[in-house]
């Protein structure tokens, strides 16, 4: 009988970082802690736009369109309210990308 030979895969050894390495990366930014700062605002408003879209979807069908769709002449204001919201956090989330 022939023996299976099985491979094991070698991933090749991590390095670990020095104590003062992250200190010392940390350091060389401090000039540009403002950037950074405004970097990580536009990031966290980028997010909450992509996240609001479906909670958005949800408010717009569910209390808007549907009650609206048996009624002759519907009333539309709460409608074009958060259409004009949707469209104002998708330009928030646009600009901050």
């Amino acid at each position: 009988m022939s023996r299976i030979k099985t491979r094991i895969k070698e991933f090749p050894q991590t390095q670990r970082f020095k104590p003062g390495t992250i200190k010392r990366l940390l350091s060389y930014m401090t000039q540009y802690r403002l950037s950074l700062f405004l970097v990580a605002v536009c990031i966290l408003l980028s997010a909450a736009a992509s996240a609001s879209t479906s909670l958005f979807l949800q408010v717009l069908i569910d209390r808007h369109i549907l009650p609206a769709v048996g009624q002759s002449n519907p009333v539309l204001t709460g409608l074009v309210r958060v259409v004009a919201l949707m469209g104002t956090v998708y330009v928030v989330g646009i600009l901050s990308t």
